[in-house]
């Protein structure tokens, strides 16, 4: 689902990634780690089709980043850092207008906001709460639904320290259908 052959990327004479070879399987969870500065941000914004590499390619979901960059992105749901929402609108505003953006029909995009809403248990949150006034967990819970909402087949989160309660762990990867291993 993802593979990365061969992917060098510069930052002037500093090198980030030097002929980095990955391969990703469907259907598995793959984390990178190490230290600061070990390139693990700057793979993800390749894979994102943030920078492009200077030397090699990598495939998401059969779509080169290099060649099909528009391809990569309509394949992907991503959660950054940073929880990416609104502030001044609700929860389920949020989660209905990341749904319409990727183009779902307005019933389909409601109920899926719902959906998601339950899933990462943020259903009893009242309605017309701002999801500026919601807690960093809640933001957080709110932007992995977001990024899960038009059902991507690649995943892609930087730095996902909520994903460290087993709790929401377990959570996540439920609603996201992943298969656990026993």
């Amino acid at each position: 689902m993802i593979s990365l052959r061969g992917v060098v990327k510069h930052y002037g004479d500093r090198t980030a990634l030097a002929g980095i070879d990955l391969e990703v399987p469907a259907g598995t969870v793959q984390g990178l780690l190490g230290p600061n500065g070990a390139g693990k941000t700057t793979i993800v914004r390749v894979l994102t089709t943030l920078l492009e590499p200077d030397a090699g390619d990598a495939l998401v979901a059969g779509r080169s980043v290099r060649t099909d960059p528009d391809g990569v992105r309509r394949s992907i749901g991503v959660s950054g850092q940073y929880a990416a929402v609104d502030e001044k609108l609700t929860g389920f505003e949020n989660l209905r207008m990341v749904a319409r953006l990727y183009g779902m029909p307005r019933r389909t995009a409601a109920a899926r906001a719902r959906e998601l809403l339950r899933d990462f248990r943020l259903e009893d949150v009242p309605a017309t709460l701002l999801a500026g006034q919601y807690s960093g967990g809640m933001r957080r819970r709110l932007d992995l639904a977001g990024a899960i909402i038009a059902r991507p087949p690649v995943v892609i989160l930087d730095e996902p320290n909520m994903l460290k309660g087993d709790t929401y762990r377990t959570s996540y990867l439920q609603c996201t259908d992943f298969k656990l291993a026993a």
